[in-house]
């Protein structure tokens, strides 16, 4: 090929996003409730949700970006290719459509909020202290490789789902377009109320380690153990629950912990 048409190739060839969810999450719990309303917990053929969301093929852009967007926040589990690919709603979806207006249903809610790779590496790089929705674009056109378009839509779906997660350090920079019906119930502040308890300490036998304080409070019966942490300042923290717990337990525990960061921690 001559040097010429090389660099006509290379001037045309088009700009491909990286790999996001296309639509914010507040909309994909919706769609995935209208596929439990029709299917419960039964596995369908990509062709009938997709029916089931209105559109007339699974072939268009907005019904196979809908059907990846679910699979990429954990409310759907795809398998199969091409005419035979089908899904089935995970337990995660299961959570958030079963214990509406709960402590179970926020945590989930915040889990697959951060679910898709790229939304975990933009929060652990930014938090939900967004920069303005001019500036975040640009950081992805120019740092991810991000289409002009792309980095659009991937912004407004970013920034509404950490809206709704109720993740926003400035819950007023979340776009009221992308707002479902129940979102009020998970304003950052409430949503960090539901999810901590912090209860007066319990007396009891004590250990210093490296000058925190931990009492173990349950006795052999107790359903659950409660564990005051002191962090200095005259601080504590609480952790309470049911212990020794799994490593996916555990591991499900931190990241929603790490999700609740902006409403608890401030800047010493």
């Amino acid at each position: 090929m001559r040097d010429a048409d090389q660099g006509d190739t290379q001037k045309t060839r088009r700009v491909r996003s990286p790999n996001y969810a296309s639509i914010g999450l507040g909309v994909a719990v919706e769609r995935a409730r209208e596929i439990y309303d029709k299917e419960g917990p039964h596995s369908a053929n990509i062709k009938t949700i997709t029916e089931h969301w209105g559109f007339a093929s699974p072939r268009t852009g907005p019904a196979s970006g809908t059907f990846s967007a679910l699979i990429k926040y954990g409310l759907l589990e795809g398998s199969g290719r091409g005419h035979e690919r089908s899904g089935r709603l995970t337990d995660l979806a299961m959570t958030i459509l079963r214990a509406p207006d709960s402590d179970e249903r926020t945590a989930a809610i915040r889990i697959a909020a951060l679910h898709p790779a790229l939304n975990r590496e933009l929060w652990d790089e930014l938090g939900g202290d967004l920069p303005s929705i001019e500036n975040l674009r640009w950081k992805l056109e120019s740092q991810r490789h991000f289409s002009p378009s792309g980095a659009t839509e991937f912004e407004q779906a970013y920034r509404a789902t950490l809206g709704y997660a109720g993740l926003l350090s400035k819950p007023d920079s979340w776009s009221a377009t992308n707002k479902p019906d129940d979102a009020a119930s998970l304003a950052p502040a409430a949503a960090t109320d539901a999810l901590i308890g912090l209860d007066p300490p319990v007396p009891g036998s004590s250990d210093r380690t490296d000058g925190a304080r931990t009492t173990a409070l349950s006795s052999p019966g107790d359903p659950a153990t409660r564990i005051p942490i002191l962090v200095g300042g005259g601080q504590q923290i609480v952790v309470e629950g049911t212990f020794p717990v799994g490593l996916a337990a555990w591991q499900t525990f931190t990241t929603v912990l790490e999700a609740m960061k902006p409403g608890l921690v401030v800047e010493d």
